[in-house]
């Protein structure tokens, strides 16, 4: 028993070498765990296995060989080297056989019974047809010994023995079988076309060889470079893996180079040695060939291009040339599949075929003898610093050109004519570089990192790609969340982790970034839109835009548009295709395609693959219906935060990257360039298509979408709405934020009004012309490829909102700060926040909290500005003191005019600094800690006198520096500013405009106690040098001066003036003591403040300040005393002007003002106003009594001119005035001021003037006419002098008199003169022309005296200047003006006499008297 227990295990693992590799591997693990149990169960699972291989092997059937084939010949080689190697390289061109026969080689050698044999091509048709060729050489139905896999199609069972596949596929399969145990062989076929897929996979079987060395791997090639491949597989001691070459079948090839450049000769002469270079058109280069090939004999062309615009531009010229039996026919891939199967047609005639490289290699067109090779072509290339993938036109390698040249030498000799010359050729790379080179390794990292495979750097790929390409990959896939790092990773990718988000991404079979749009849509709750947008973009473009119907395709296609969005517009076209699809027949639904421009077999395309990729998440636990409930119950419909905040924790678990723009995925970069597209690198768990396909449409219209979607069905015309249309029947904004999150690095903002949009890392982008945004582009963009190719387009647009971005980026923007301060409404520090995005700016001058960015420099804000400067509104008790102790020692300081009595702010500072915790950075922190604070000691915050004033500051007297100015019983506040410069500089005195007038430049010159010393010294500094050196030092004897005067007894400059006499032993004059010579802080500032307190004006010299503020301080005592004023009238009674009061008085903000009733002559009559002096009220009340009693008192013209003489009314006529009647009128103004003045007027009542007028009726008339008669021989007289003027020829005495003349004799002389002077008048006019009519004779001496006579008119200006404006007409001055009129008399006409002795002398003194009493 112990023995037969001690065999069976054993004898059942020696029967496991004959089984398949699966079963070998899952039942020695069934063996290892049984462990000496009942093994009966296992048992009979290997005999159940042994049965399995039996069949297989069974089923092997016979093996032919077609002997025609190239690689028949070689058959015996190619075994072979099979059986003696692990890897083996099989290089032949195509048509040698290679693909379809080395698989029927292997099965031979007892390959694929263990393990199937996997077959890999790059193409989807290439794997079908190749399988269907197997099967019919090896006489078995396709499906059972030969099947193929390929996206959404499985043709192959546990009984296939021969497996084709896409490479993709077997991508897929790693996933669940790392250690490929299903098959025992792999063929890698077209290897030399080095595909992202084949150069993974080459690395990966690098890497799982050593683990299975019972594991055969062929690689099949053209004659490109084999080599690389055979070293790339080099056994442990460096032998390259064998190679196995096998001619193809092909004709002679003739190469003949015709360069677009042609070296022509330079001039007529054949012997001349100069040449120039012409440039050859390309098009017309292609027509010159064709027409060259033609001339040779029949025969297709092929021309290959480098793309569509090129193809259409190349056929017009083809076609205006008119070739006679020739048809020309586009070969592109995005032509309809009708159009591509013209190609393959049989046909009469010629044909030329203008082909993109897709007929380089992937399509072999039929009957061709001629090829026609430009030597160009658009080349998928990542470029690095954009980010983006490019397609710009390239020449392409000496390989292709091979290729191309190859393709016109299949059935017969051929002529390959290139557009370039040979030197060109030679120096061209020999081999075009591999896609993994010149793309974005995104896909690939992602895929790598969730198998695991460790350092991607340190892969072994055929030719590793270049490490900022691979750090570009990386930095994508942290972008878009996918990969974060592990904890002390350096910026190796071994430190690579995938997140959650990452792994869901790994299993959709789709770009990264739009796997990252599906997992944001999942949790957003619109993923069943996003699931038919993203397949949408992983296929080409279902609508067709044929080049002879574009504006027809155009008009179709526009039903499908969604203002500012092209995403949008898919599920417009989605809904349309599903209801056509319900109410359409198969071939009904085929035809509408037809005629909409639809391409029908995409949209098959499309919807299996919107199935697998919904099959695929709903493996993965999302549904389509609960995001779609999820979103339908929120209260923001179109909002998306639940899910963005979901996307979010979860992204936490990668740090953001610097963008990449992500390079098409592989089946944009083959789909949409050639007519059959590999498969992805994912094909999802189980690498099948869903069951469910044929569903399509229906049920996903039915199933998912609810009834407000179907209403929305219905295509319409462009601008038929927009994204913020209400009534949308999508969550737009949800739908473009899960958009977003996956392009990220493709949004733009529009610069300025240009079109064109500043990028990724300042990168410039155009919407392309194709999109429904390009006519009118929004501010914000996101795109969802950038392509380069006359410049950077971006392809499939919608307009965005910089929040989104904002939010989605997390990590990924960069903040930066600028301009750190104290915001005393937000109560903390405050900065501006710039929000970038890879360069782009979200965001640009956000205010923000700084006390979480820099908490350290936020409390220091805090502490300075709030508390040390007092920039805070708040009402704690320790604040508002320590203000008021700081405010009183400022204040101390502007009146002593020191700056070192107040501490600076630094002392400040540090008593704050000491007092505070750390983390209190804002009034809100501040309140919370001091709220408990302030019961443990309420006095931790308040300042003492020490701590606010420096030590060793002598103390100050208060009364040296008043706080009011006192003048009789006004009142005026005083304040003290310190700052030169500032015209408040010093002490100034506020006086209320109201109070203005009243008063007096009296005592102000004093300053106050505490500066008068300052101010003495001063004043002596401005004594002449001669007087200054006898009174030195100043400030001495400005305190002993000082100490013998009274304060504002009298003006200081006469008081110093004498005391500093009788100190020095001199005479001081107080002329002498320049007051303007002062600095502007010891003169008194006079500024008049209103009623608010806000400074009108403000000036050094108060006369100054009334005469510019006179009708604002009318004004302002009208207003205080406006109860007092009456409205004009013509007559005075009690009801019209009533009595004047001599004053009225109101007080105005505690002080009494003081107003003066006055009649005024206004345009309507006389008005009751209050003046602001008494010196205007007596002015006024002069002028508006004579007006009354003029008013009362007409008199004619003729009445007080009846009596004159004809040459005495001829003299009148000649006045200044323009007039008779305005002469006459001025003479009854000087009637009625004599007369009123005779009777006692002005007064104040009615009655009184009623009297007045009684009593001035009698003599009125007369007193006019008499005046009249006065006025006659001044007017004869004024006569004479202008003759006598004119007749002078001495200028300047003749402008002397002239204004002798204008000064006496003017409008309004009558009045102005009085009957008292009017006599005198012609005295001075006859002295005037006997100084006339002495020239020229007396020039010499007139002109010396009047060197007399004009110092003494500057004397009496001086004083008229120097005079306030009150004291200028006062009769003592007047009395100095006539003097001098009576000193021309005895300058210039002595004999006409004077009425009293008169000189310069006794001018000057006359004019000392009126100063000497008065000077202030």
């Amino acid at each position: 028993m112990t023995r037969t227990a001690d065999t069976g295990p054993r004898e059942l693992r020696t029967r496991l070498a004959n089984l398949s590799l699966r079963d070998e591997y899952r039942l020695r693990r069934r063996l290892d765990r049984a462990r000496g149990g009942d093994l009966g169960e296992v048992e009979a699972e290997i005999a159940a296995a042994e049965l399995r291989i039996d069949a297989r092997r069974a089923a092997v059937p016979p093996i032919r060989y077609p002997e025609q084939l190239p690689v028949t010949q070689r058959r015996e080689d190619i075994a072979e080297a099979i059986a003696a190697h692990q890897v083996v390289i099989v290089a032949g061109e195509t048509g040698s056989g290679k693909t379809t026969q080395i698989p029927k080689i292997c099965l031979e050698l007892g390959r694929g019974i263990r393990g199937t044999i996997g077959h890999t091509q790059p193409r989807r048709l290439a794997a079908r047809t190749v399988a269907e060729r197997i099967a019919e050489e090896l006489g078995t139905e396709l499906g059972d010994v030969v099947g193929y896999t390929v996206r959404f199609t499985d043709h192959a069972s546990d009984r296939t023995l021969i497996k084709l596949m896409t490479d993709g596929i077997l991508l897929a399969e790693i996933q669940r079988d790392r250690l490929l145990r299903r098959y025992d062989t792999i063929i890698i076929d077209e290897a030399h076309e080095r595909s992202l897929n084949i150069d993974f996979l080459l690395g990966y079987l690098k890497q799982l060889l050593p683990r299975r060395p019972d594991l055969k791997v062929i690689i099949t090639s053209a004659t490109i470079d084999p080599e690389l491949f055979a070293r790339h597989f080099a056994d442990e001691n460096g032998t390259p893996a064998p190679i196995v070459e096998v001619s193809g079948r092909s004709y002679p090839v003739e190469l003949r180079y015709r360069p677009l450049s042609l070296e022509l000769p330079g001039g007529d002469d054949e012997d001349d040695e100069d040449t120039r270079v012409v440039d050859r058109d390309p098009v017309d280069a292609i027509g010159d060939a064709v027409t060259e090939l033609f001339a040779e004999g029949d025969g297709d062309v092929l021309v290959f291009l480098s793309g569509e615009r090129e193809i259409r531009d190349a056929a017009d010229a083809l076609r205006d040339l008119k070739l006679p039996r020739t048809e020309i026919l586009p070969l592109y891939a995005r032509l309809s599949t009708a159009e591509q199967h013209r190609v393959f047609a049989p046909h009469p005639g010629r044909r030329v075929v203008l082909a993109t490289n897709v007929a380089e290699t992937s399509l072999t067109v039929p009957g061709i003898r001629y090829v026609i090779d430009p030597g160009t072509a658009r080349i998928s290339r990542y470029s690095m610093r954009t980010k983006v993938q490019r397609l710009p036109i390239e020449p392409v390698s000496q390989a292709s050109a091979r290729q191309r040249a190859g393709r016109c030498g299949r059935v017969a000799d051929g002529i390959c004519i290139r557009l370039y010359s040979e030197d060109d050729f030679e120096s061209r790379p020999a081999f075009t570089e591999p896609e993994i080179l010149r793309t974005n390794l995104a896909a690939v990292i992602l895929q790598m990192t969730a198998l695991g495979l460790g350092d991607i750097e340190n892969f072994p790929f055929v030719e590793a790609p270049d490490k900022r390409a691979i750090r570009d990959g990386i930095a994508l896939l942290e972008e878009l969340g996918a990969l974060g790092r592990r904890t002390g990773a350096t910026e190796s990718d071994a430190g690579l982790t995938l997140t959650p988000i990452g792994r869901d991404m790994a299993q959709l079979p789709v770009d990264p970034r739009m796997a990252r749009m599906l997992v944001q849509a999942h949790g957003s709750g619109c993923l069943a839109e996003v699931l038919i947008i993203v397949a949408a973009l992983s296929i080409q473009d279902v609508r067709e835009r044929p080049a002879d119907n574009q504006q027809a395709a155009d008009a179709k296609h526009a039903r499908f548009i969604v203002e500012g969005s092209d995403f949008l517009a898919y599920l417009r076209l989605w809904d349309y295709l599903t209801e056509q699809r319900k109410s359409l027949s198969s071939n009904q639904f085929r035809r509408m395609c037809r005629e909409e421009f639809l391409h029908y077999l995409r949209i098959r395309e499309w919807q299996d693959l919107h199935g697998q990729l919904r099959t695929i998440t709903k493996g993965l636990g999302w549904s389509t219906e609960k995001a779609r409930d999820e979103a339908s119950g929120r209260d923001q419909p179109n909002g998306a935060e639940k899910g963005e905040g979901g996307a979010r924790r979860r992204r936490r678990g990668g740090k953001g990257a610097p963008d990449t723009p992500s390079a098409p995925s592989q089946n944009e970069a083959h789909g949409r360039s050639g007519t059959d597209a590999p498969d992805d690198a994912g094909r999802g768990p189980g690498g099948r298509a869903p069951s469910n396909r044929q569903n399509g449409f229906a049920e996903t219209s039915g199933g998912q979408r609810n009834s407000k979607r179907r209403r929305g069905n219905s295509p319409q015309a462009a601008g038929g709405s927009t994204l913020e249309t209400d009534d949308m029947p999508w969550d737009s904004t949800g739908i473009h934020q899960a958009l977003l999150a996956g392009m990220l690095s493709h949004i733009g903002v529009r610069e300025a009004e240009s079109r064109e949009f500043l990028g990724a890392r300042n990168a410039k982008f155009m919407i392309f012309p194709g999109s429904s945004l390009a006519k009118k582009p929004p501010r914000w963009v996101m795109a969802a490829e950038l392509v380069e190719t006359s410049r950077l387009w971006g392809r499939i647009a919608a307009k965005v909102e910089p929040e989104w971005a904002e939010r989605l980026a997390g990590d990924l923007v960069k903040r930066t700060y600028s301009e750190p301060h104290w915001s005393a409404k937000r109560g903390a520090a405050s900065a501006y926040e710039r929000v970038t995005l890879y360069g782009i700016p979200l965001v640009t001058g956000r205010q923000v909290d700084y006390g979480r960015i820099d908490p350290e420099r936020s409390r220091e804000l805090f502490i300075r500005h709030a508390l040390v400067q007092g920039e805070w509104q708040t009402r704690h008790e320790f604040f508002h003191r320590n203000r008021e102790l700081i405010d009183d020692v400022a204040d101390l300081e502007h009146r002593a005019r020191r700056r070192d009595i107040l501490v600076d702010d630094e002392v400040l500072f540090e008593f704050y600094d000491k007092r505070l915790p750390a983390d209190i950075v804002s009034v809100r922190h501040f309140d919370s800690w001091w709220k408990s604070a302030r019961r443990k000691d309420p006095a931790l915050l308040d300042f003492s006198t020490s701590t606010v004033v420096n030590e060793g500051t002598a103390a100050l007297d208060p009364a040296a520096f008043p706080d009011a100015w006192r003048q009789g019983e006004l009142s005026f506040p005083l304040t003290y500013q310190f700052e030169p410069g500032n015209e408040e500089d010093g002490v100034t005195v506020r006086i209320p405009v109201e109070q203005l007038a009243h008063v007096r430049a009296v005592g102000f010159d004093w300053l106050v106690p505490g500066m008068r010393e300052e101010l003495a010294a001063a004043l002596i500094k401005t004594l002449p040098k001669a007087l200054r050196r006898s009174v030195v030092p100043a400030p001495d004897f400005a305190a002993a001066a000082l100490a013998a005067l009274t304060p504002r007894a009298e003006p200081l400059r006469i008081g110093l003036a004498r005391e500093l006499s009788r100190l020095g032993s001199i005479t001081v004059d107080p002329s002498d003591l320049d007051v303007a010579a002062l600095p502007d802080h010891l003169r008194m500032t006079f500024a008049a403040v209103d009623a608010k307190g806000r400074v009108l004006a403000r000036d050094k010299n108060l006369a100054t300040l009334k005469t510019q503020l006179a009708d604002q301080v009318a004004a302002s005592v009208a207003r205080a005393t406006a109860g007092a004023e009456r409205p004009p009238a013509a007559a005075w009674t009690s009801e019209s002007l009533g009595t004047l009061a001599p004053t009225v008085r109101r007080e105005v903000a505690g002080q009494t003002v003081t107003g003066y009733p006055a009649l005024v002559p206004e345009a309507d009559g006389v008005a009751v106003r209050v003046l602001s002096s008494p010196a205007a009220q007596a002015s006024a009340m002069r002028a508006g009594t004579r007006a009354l009693v003029l008013n009362a008192l007409p008199t004619s013209v003729r009445t007080v001119t009846s009596s004159l003489r004809p040459t005495e009314r001829l003299a009148l006529s000649q006045n200044p005035y323009g007039s008779l009647d305005a002469l006459i009128e001025d003479c009854r103004a000087a009637a009625a001021d004599e007369l009123i003045d005779a009777a006692g007027g002005p007064v104040h009542n009615p009655d009184d003037f009623a009297a007045l007028v009684a009593r001035i009726r009698p003599d009125f008339v007369s007193a006019v006419a008499r005046l009249v008669r006065l006025v006659v021989p001044i007017l004869a007289e004024a006569h004479r002098v202008s003759v006598a003027l004119a007749q002078t020829s001495e200028r300047d005495i003749a402008d002397d008199v002239r204004d002798q003349l204008d000064n006496l004799v003017f409008p309004g002389f009558v009045s102005e003169w009085g009957s008292d002077r009017l006599r005198e008048l012609p005295r001075y006019l006859q002295a005037a022309l006997v100084r006339l009519e002495a020239l020229p004779g007396s020039a010499v001496r007139d002109r010396q005296g009047m060197i007399e006579l004009d110092r003494t008119i500057a004397a009496y200006d001086r004083l008229v200047k120097s005079l306030p404006e009150n004291r200028r007409h006062t009769p003592a001055v007047n009395e100095i003006w006539w003097m001098i009129e009576e000193f021309r008399i005895s300058l210039f006409a002595q004999k006409l006499g004077t009425p009293y002795p008169v000189s310069a002398k006794r001018i000057e003194r006359a004019i000392a008297a009126v100063k000497q009493p008065h000077t202030s």
